[in-house]
C-alpha cells in the first residue's frame, strides 16, 4: 500500500505518518524504482499499536520504547509511571474543578456565554494535542495556562485578533514577492504573537518557534491556517521564523 492508502485506512494524516518515520516509529520500505513508500500488513499493525498507546497518552518517545521490544520489567515500569500520571492529572484536574465552582458561587458576574465556551474550547485542545504538548512541555505549563484561560481568556478578543491575522494573511497571499509585504508579515508576526500571549502567559521566543515547527510538522495545525487563508499557513510560519528574537 502506498501513503495515502495507508493514510484513509488508519486514518493518519500523510504528515503524521512521514512524522512517525522521522521519528523512527515506523520504517516502510522504499520502492528500488520511484523511492516511493511502500507499507505492508506489519506497518499498518505497527500503525495501530501506535494509536492505542497513544489514546493513552503515552508520549512518542514512550511509545517507540515500548514498540521496540523494551523487556518485560522495562515495559512495565513505563506503564506503572503513566499510570501514576494519569492519576495525578486526574487530582489535579479535580482540584481545578473545585476552584472553578467556589469561582462560580462566589462571582456572579462570571460571563456564562464565556466560561462554556472557554472549557469547550480547552477540552478540545486537550483531545487534539493533549499528550503532544504535554510530552512537549509537561504537565504542569499545561495546567498553568489552562488555568490561566479558565480565569482570564476573552474570546471575543481572541477573535478580533485572529479577524485581523487573517486579514494580513490574506494580503501576504494576494500581494506575493511585493517588498510592502515585510511591513505586513511584521504585522502577521505580531498579531500572532498577541494572540498567543492571550492563551500562553509564559511567552518566549523559544516557545513561538516551537509553535512555528509544530505548524509545519503537524497537518492539524497547518490545515487549520490554510482553512482560513489559501497559501496561509507558510507565510505565518516564515513570519514566526523571520521576526522572533
Amino acid at each position: 500500500m502506498n501513503i495515502k492508502e495507508v493514510s484513509k485506512m488508519t486514518q493518519v494524516s500523510e504528515r503524521g505518518l512521514r512524522y512517525y518515520e522521522k521519528l523512527g516509529l515506523l520504517n516502510p520500505r522504499r520502492n528500488e524504482e520511484n523511492d516511493y513508500r511502500e507499507y505492508d500488513k506489519s506497518d499498518l499493525d505497527r500503525i495501530y499499536q501506535i494509536a492505542l498507546y497513544r489514546a493513552m497518552h503515552f508520549s512518542l518517545a514512550q511509545i517507540k520504547e515500548l514498540i521496540d521490544g523494551k523487556e518485560a520489567y522495562g515495559r512495565k515500569q513505563i506503564f506503572l509511571d503513566q499510570y501514576e500520571e494519569l492519576l495525578k492529572q486526574r487530582q489535579n484536574l479535580d482540584q481545578v474543578i473545585a476552584s472553578l465552582k467556589e469561582q462560580i458561587i462566589g462571582d456572579r458576574e462570571v460571563n456564562e456565554e464565556n466560561f462554556n465556551l472557554v472549557n469547550k474550547l480547552i477540552k478540545e485542545n486537550e483531545d487534539r494535542y493533549g499528550q503532544e504538548i504535554r510530552a512537549k512541555y509537561g504537565d504542569e505549563s499545561i495546567d498553568r495556562a489552562n488555568a490561566y484561560l479558565r480565569e482570564s481568556l476573552d474570546l471575543a478578543q481572541a477573535r478580533d485578533i485572529e479577524g485581523e491575522l487573517v486579514k494580513n494573511l490574506k494580503l501576504l497571499v494576494e500581494n506575493e514577492g511585493d517588498e510592502t509585504n515585510e511591513v505586513v508579515e511584521e504585522k502577521v508576526f505580531r498579531l500572532h504573537k498577541e494572540w498567543l500571549n492571550l492563551f500562553y502567559p509564559a511567552y518566549d521566543s523559544n516557545y513561538h518557534l516551537a509553535m512555528a515547527d509544530m505548524y509545519e510538522s503537524d497537518e492539524r495545525f497547518f490545515n487549520y491556517y490554510e482553512n482560513l487563508v489559501a497559501g496561509g499557513a507558510n507565510h505565518l510560519i516564515k513570519a514566526i521564523r523571520s521576526h522572533v528574537k
